[in-house]
C-alpha cells in the first residue's frame, strides 16, 4: 500500500521493549500516530539539532485554565508543531484536559497520501507531566 511505504517503519512512542529482546516498531498510520504523540510531548527547544520541533504546552501544565481556553491554546500549539515538523499530516482541532498535575492532550490530524477508506481524520492522544 502506498501509505505504508510513504510513512515508513520505526520505533513507537513511548519506546517499548518487545518480547524478542528488541523494540516495538510500527508502520503506516500507527507510526504517524506515534510520531505525532512524540511531537506533542517534546518541549520546543528541547532538541538541540531541531529546536523548532515540539510545542510550548509544558508551560501551561500547572496552570488552571477554562476548558475553552485550554482547547484554543492546544489547537494553536499542536497545529503549529505539525505544520513545522510533520509533512505527512495536516493539523485539525485539538483539546486538552487537566488531571491533577498532568495535561492530557488529544490532537486530530489528517494523514496525507494515505487511503483510509473514507475516514478523514485520526486522533493522537498523549499526556504531559
Amino acid at each position: 500500500m502506498l501509505g505504508e511505504k510513504r510513512f515508513g517503519t520505526g520505533l513507537t512512542w513511548p519506546v517499548q521493549r518487545s518480547g524478542q529482546g528488541s523494540y516495538v516498531e510500527a508502520s503506516g498510520l500507527d507510526l504517524l500516530d506515534s510520531d505525532i504523540r512524540l511531537l506533542i510531548g517534546i518541549q520546543q527547544g528541547e532538541l538541540r539539532w531541531d529546536p523548532n520541533r515540539g510545542t510550548r504546552l509544558r508551560r501551561i501544565q500547572h496552570r488552571r485554565l477554562r476548558r475553552d481556553m485550554l482547547d484554543a491554546i492546544a489547537t494553536n500549539e499542536i497545529a503549529g508543531a505539525i505544520r513545522r515538523s510533520e509533512p505527512r499530516a495536516r493539523p485539525g482541532s485539538a483539546s486538552g484536559e487537566q488531571v491533577d498535575d498532568k495535561l492530557k492532550l488529544y490532537a486530530e490530524y489528517i494523514p496525507l497520501g494515505y487511503d483510509r477508506g473514507g475516514q478523514g481524520t485520526s486522533t493522537a492522544a498523549t499526556e504531559i507531566g
